[in-house]
């Protein structure tokens, strides 16, 4: 009986090898098949950043299109992410917003793009630099003694460059982490200057760069099959909050400043 179990034990693995290599695509052939995909996002960026906005929706149904067609090729939540970037710059470009958010909206869906079918050397990773320099300023602020709102001026610029890189962390990165991050950035974006000491401030930008480091340079690992349903639902709610949570911060700042006139 022993033998029959391990004999059985034996073959079920064998059988999901088998099985696994069908749902994890070589990266090669994923970016051979969805090079119209990474066209068309890069393309989107280039018009946007030039504020051509009607070539950006003509270009945008496109890869609405091939997206559809090649949803089989993706994991579900690499699609939903990529669906809700996509809808996201379709309403900014059809409102009257500053082409400044449009253009952060179709940076993020180019990386988010990349993300999904790269796995070495994506495109999100050469955004650190950027991060880092912003975290740097915050830091550099806050051990300056400058006014509260010049900290929180500087933070907001962070959570920009943040929010177009999120997507992308959040296809590939490890949930954990990105999780412990964003509720070290969370923690962080609800003090001010005025209420926590400067060495309690340089504490917090400190573990938010650990953070970043840990995830901007870490080591490549091969694919993994998808989580459960539950980490996907709770992973995807943290992407909504945060780019919501922007949303408003930036929506407070505007109100600020019209105050202020």
């Amino acid at each position: 009986m022993k033998s029959e179990q391990t004999a059985f034990l034996f073959c079920l693995i064998l059988f999901l090898i088998f099985i696994s290599g069908f749902y994890i695509p070589d990266e090669k052939q994923k970016k051979t098949d969805n090079a119209e995909l990474i066209v068309l996002s890069d393309r989107i960026y280039q018009y946007t950043a030039a504020n051509q906005n009607r070539i950006s929706k003509n270009l945008l149904d496109q890869y609405h299109v091939a997206l559809a067609d090649k949803r089989q090729q993706f994991a579900e939540d690499e699609r939903r992410v990529l669906e809700t970037l996509s809808s996201r710059l379709k309403l900014l470009l059809r409102s009257d917003v500053n082409n400044k958010e449009a253009e952060e909206a179709a940076l993020a869906l180019r990386l988010g793009t990349d993300a999904s079918i790269s796995n070495s050397d994506p495109l999100w990773k050469n955004m650190y630099p950027r991060i880092a320099q912003l975290m740097n300023t915050i830091k550099e602020a806050v051990e300056n003694d400058r006014d509260p709102a010049v900290i929180r001026k500087e933070f907001n610029q962070f959570l920009n460059v943040y929010d177009s890189v999120y997507p992308s962390l959040y296809i590939d990165s490890t949930n954990d982490k990105l999780m412990t991050t964003d509720e070290h950035i969370a923690q962080l974006s609800q003090e001010t200057s005025s209420n926590i000491s400067k060495k309690e401030w340089l504490a917090k930008v400190s573990e938010v760069e650990k953070d970043l480091n840990q995830i901007f340079t870490r080591e490549e690992s091969l694919p993994e099959n998808p989580g459960s349903d539950l980490l996907v639902f709770v992973s995807g709610g943290a992407l909504i909050a945060v780019l919501t949570y922007v949303s408003w911060r930036k929506y407070h700042a505007t109100v600020v400043r019209r105050q202020k006139r």
